[in-house]
């Protein structure tokens, strides 16, 4: 009797999806290319973070701007702002506990418990169904790009997908060595390739131009954090679930050789090669610093060139990126980022998934109306174009867009012309400009920084030295829910500790014993469990 109530129950549901898409087609006028046009007006509603608006036209504003009236006018769908708010997750968890969610909003891998907590009380649509029937082409050859992983990880048992998620830049999250060329050639030192090397480099700064040493963040977990270029030099990867030397899934911060590098941290921070203010400082203010000459190193991602145009109005200032440091094999260990970052979540009390569908297609296309009418033009014009996607801060982004731009950089610049379709052609002709210092139409400084994060950067990754390390997992786990931020402030408060002194090097094997004992190895087991 069960059984068939649970029949009728899914045959009840599978209707009324049914029953929305025969509305929802009736409604519908092919636009062609994967588009459509609703006959009547249809309304979205999104709870949406403050962005950093820099509105070029005087009558834009969040809710009307260029990519909101194309939207209205193109395709009947009319966005409308549930909230709008500078404390997003605060408000998205408020809304969340009195079950009044907006019908479209963003949760990162960051806040993965309040998108747990949304499924387990079956409050997200499941988007399998609209997803097979209006995804365009060119979003599933998006995630075609991941080989499907990122739809893979948020669609459960019964194939029922809750949220469309962004894939993440499958290159530029992970750390580099920033230094001052400049400083390198006063001081006739050449580019640092291992940990000797670097700290070499940084008792000559320290010494002869006064730096207060490297900048690391104060992140010291999590993935992509200060220390994971640094340990990847020791093949340990602190902060990413990994594949040992046995074939066993394991937490990479709990790896014994840890105390390697921190035993160099430990010194290096005593002889002032560290700068003294790292646990305070993120990464503004360590780019701020770089900038201003307080140190002439730095360990930041490819975007962290965002914060250095500063330097162009420094006489003589150079900068130099580089794969930094190397392992005792001579090879540069490159963690690769999760194949997610974040995912969009619609209510299950949406009126028309369809819609919202349309909506990401359109947002989506950088080679189309999207990409030609704002992506292209606002970044040229230096203008922070994320304030124009309209779920929010969330776009989908192709696995090898970065890299894929970077070999379109370099054949520009050796034939003048470009054989393919670029999704950022004009970011290319730009950086092909500035590298050879003809006029170029942008703000110098975002010129500087596309030029470092998408060719100076590729250019180290495409090395022959360079080994690709692949994240294990990626997901999470039930227990993380109870566990998992007490174990990171764990494992953040030992590692600072040690490298300021106030603990023994030894003191991280009481921290692994410590990390296993309070849930550490629950969640190991769930984790090979869930890859088993």
């Amino acid at each position: 009797m069960t059984h068939l109530k649970k029949l009728v129950s899914a045959l009840l549901v599978l209707a009324m999806l049914l029953s929305a898409f025969a509305f929802a087609e009736s409604n519908m006028e092919d636009l062609g290319g994967g588009y459509y046009r609703f006959t009547e007006p249809v309304t979205i509603t999104v709870g949406k973070a403050q962005s950093p608006a820099n509105w070029p036209d005087a009558q834009d504003s969040e809710e009307s701007n260029l990519a909101t009236r194309t939207l209205l006018e193109k395709f009947n769908i009319d966005i409308k702002y549930d909230w709008i708010s500078d404390d997003y997750y605060t408000k998205l968890a408020m809304s969340i506990t009195g079950g009044d969610i907006p019908d479209v909003f963003v949760i990162d891998s960051a806040h993965y418990n309040l998108y747990k907590e949304l499924v387990d009380n079956d409050m997200l649509a499941d988007l399998s169904e609209v997803y097979e029937k209006y995804a365009s082409d060119y979003v599933r050859k998006l995630y075609e790009g991941y080989d499907n992983k990122p739809l893979e990880a948020f669609t459960d048992e019964s194939g029922a997908l809750h949220g469309l998620p962004q894939g993440s830049f499958y290159y530029g999250s992970e750390n580099y060595l920033w230094l001052r060329q400049d400083w390198l050639d006063e001081l006739n030192l050449e580019v640092p390739k291992t940990m000797e090397d670097l700290e070499k480099v940084l008792v000559e700064f320290r010494d002869k131009k006064g730096s207060k040493g490297l900048l690391l963040s104060k992140n010291v977990t999590g993935t992509f954090n200060s220390l994971s270029s640094l340990a990847a030099a020791y093949d340990v990867y602190p902060g990413a679930w990994v594949e040992n030397d046995d074939g066993e899934v394991i937490y990479g911060s709990i790896d014994p050789r840890m105390k390697d590098l921190l035993t160099v941290l430990q010194r290096w921070y005593k002889e002032g090669l560290i700068h003294p203010e790292f646990m305070t400082n993120d990464d503004p203010v360590n780019q701020a610093k770089f900038c201003s000459g307080e140190s002439g190193t730095l360990i930041g991602n490819a975007w962290s060139s965002c914060g250095m145009g500063e330097l162009l109005n420094v006489d003589g200032a150079k900068v130099t990126v580089a794969a930094c440091p190397v392992d005792a094999e001579g090879h540069y260990n490159l963690l690769m980022v999760p194949v997610w970052s974040q995912v969009l979540c619609v209510s299950k009390d949406c009126e028309n998934l369809a819609a919202v569908m349309e909506v990401v297609n359109y947002v989506s296309d950088k080679l189309g109306e999207f990409g030609t009418d704002i992506y292209t033009f606002y970044n040229v014009q230096g203008i922070q174009w994320t304030s124009y996607y309209p779920f929010g801060n969330f776009n989908l982004v192709a696995a090898d867009e970065i890299i894929g731009t970077y070999y379109g950089i370099k054949e520009y610049q050796e034939t003048g012309e470009l054989s393919r379709p670029y999704e950022l052609d004009w970011l290319i002709y730009l950086v092909d400009k500035y590298l050879k210092g003809e006029p170029y139409d942008a703000e110098p400084s975002a010129v500087f920084w596309y030029t470092y994060a998408y060719y100076y950067v590729c250019d180290l990754i495409v090395q022959d030295n360079v080994v690709r390390k692949d994240q294990a997992f990626t997901s999470r786990t039930e227990s993380m829910s109870d566990f998992w931020s007490n174990l990171q402030t764990l494992e953040s408060t030992c590692l600072q500790s040690i490298i300021i002194g106030d603990k023994d090097v030894d003191a991280y094997d009481e921290f692994i014993a410590s990390w296993k004992a309070e849930g550490g190895d629950m969640i190991t087991d769930e984790v090979r469990d869930m890859m088993s």
